[in-house]
């Protein structure tokens, strides 16, 4: 019995420390997609800018991306939520024919990185 309830632990303990990974595809990406692989990626960084969680990852593909972008979600203090291009691709948030004039938009929000 109490290895049954060690394994149960250790594998509770694995599963709490697991970071998502959300992709962001403007050419292929629908955001109706779950965002969780390349071949189910997000259209809109908005998408993710909504949607990601704690201790997740927003691997952002090779694109120029004409949005205003309205960052809704916080990450945790240890599980941050990182925004970040995908491998080395150029990534380039452009607001030219958006409405407004706030290009990127954080409010009251904690725990995120932006590389790259």
């Amino acid at each position: 019995m109490k290895i049954k309830i060690l394994i149960f632990c250790l594998l509770a303990t694995v599963n709490s420390f697991a970071q998502t990974n959300y992709y962001v595809d403007k050419v292929t990406g629908n955001d109706n997609n779950s965002g969780i692989s390349l071949s189910s990626a997000w259209k809109t960084i908005q998408k993710a800018a909504n949607t990601a969680t704690p201790n997740s990852v927003v691997n952002i593909k090779a694109a120029t991306y004409y949005e205003n972008i309205n960052v809704n979600i916080n990450g945790t203090p240890g599980n941050l939520i990182v925004f970040k291009n995908y491998l080395n691709d150029l990534v380039i948030i452009d607001g030219t024919g958006t409405t407004g004039n706030i290009l990127l938009k954080i409010t009251d929000k904690s725990y995120l990185k932006f590389e790259n």
